[in-house]
């Protein structure tokens, strides 16, 4: 619905050969926030509103009804890769929650750096045996947990 206002905002000139890429916003939405039903729905309503939208005389224009199927193929693909995004999303979510959890459980002190030394996890007991909190050193260099003659010498 406000792709449709947004198309009437629009200079007349305008109107017939952008009527399909402004639904383009509302599909990527569609995909990304809800999955691929929720995509599918706003593609069927946007190539609906298209159809509707255009001068009976010129959905018969081979623009237009190019307008239209590359509106179609195009919102298809971003309803599948959205979908897959999603679920790529909640994977790794629930990879990092479990990484978290064995983390906060071990009885000993645990961080966990990248290939430059940047701190990416950092267990409760490692707070209480540090004293820094995860929030205080996650992304910093772990040299920074280092007394000064080991901090300088560690990189």
């Amino acid at each position: 619905m406000i792709a449709t206002g947004f198309h009437f905002l629009l200079p007349a000139d305008l109107h017939t050969r952008t009527l399909a890429v402004t639904y383009v916003p509302a599909l990527l939405l569609g995909a990304f926030l809800g999955g691929r039903g929720p995509a599918l729905l706003a593609l069927l309503l946007s190539a609906a509103a298209c159809t509707m939208l255009m001068a009976p005389r010129s959905v018969v224009d081979t623009g237009n009804l190019i307008d239209v199927g590359a509106l179609l193929v195009s919102g298809a693909m971003m309803a599948v890769f959205g979908e897959q995004l999603r679920h790529d999303n909640s994977q790794t979510l629930a990879r990092e929650a479990h990484l978290q959890s064995i983390l906060d459980t071990v009885p000993e002190a645990m961080i966990v750096i990248n290939d430059q030394g940047g701190i990416q996890s950092f267990s409760l007991t490692a707070e209480r045996l540090f004293g820094w909190s995860a929030e205080e050193v996650l992304g910093r260099n772990v040299s920074c947990l280092m007394p000064p003659p080991y901090r300088e010498e560690h990189d």
